[in-house]
């Protein structure tokens, strides 16, 4: 999964102090003396013997939503099992609301929950900054631009 490969990669070259673990350098001399491919359990495996080493080591996975199912589950999966057991990784995971059921089952831990809406005046802004970037700002009159606006801030809300 190279999701958790990326993180295994954060935590490895995080902080010109540390070293790589024996185990993990041992892990990745056999994977490429055998030349096979770098499998999940491998990562998690060196993921084990690196995330001691850090006094606290922070989990950031942003979008969650937008994972395929199969890869979202399989991730949570690989978070629970492995990751919950120490009391110095924190999960920060965002996602739309509509995956939480998902989320809270799978990790069965202590959980905050922030729902963030969008602003309609904010979304508006945004909008009319873009359209003043336009390099054919002819292409587009008063009443379009205010359709536009208008029928996307509607559109936008709860999002």
């Amino acid at each position: 999964m190279n999701l958790l490969g990326s993180l295994l990669k954060q935590l490895l070259t995080a902080g010109s102090v540390l070293q790589v673990p024996g185990r993990v350098r041992n892990t990745l001399e056999e994977i490429q003396n055998k030349r096979r491919n770098v499998e999940t359990a491998d990562i998690l495996s060196m993921m084990k013997f690196t995330l001691p080493r850090f006094r606290r080591s922070f989990i950031c996975i942003d979008a969650l939503d937008e994972l395929q199912p199969g890869i979202r589950k399989a991730l949570l999966k690989a978070l629970c099992e492995e990751f919950t057991g120490y009391k110095a990784v924190q999960l920060f995971l965002t996602g739309r609301l509509h995956i939480a059921p998902e989320v809270n089952e799978s990790l069965r831990i202590s959980q905050y929950s922030i729902d963030i809406i969008a602003n309609g005046d904010d979304i508006r802004a945004y909008l009319i900054s873009q359209i003043a970037l336009d390099t054919s700002p002819t292409a587009m009159n008063k009443s379009l631009k205010e359709e536009i606006l208008q029928t996307i801030v509607e559109k936008s809300q709860g999002m």
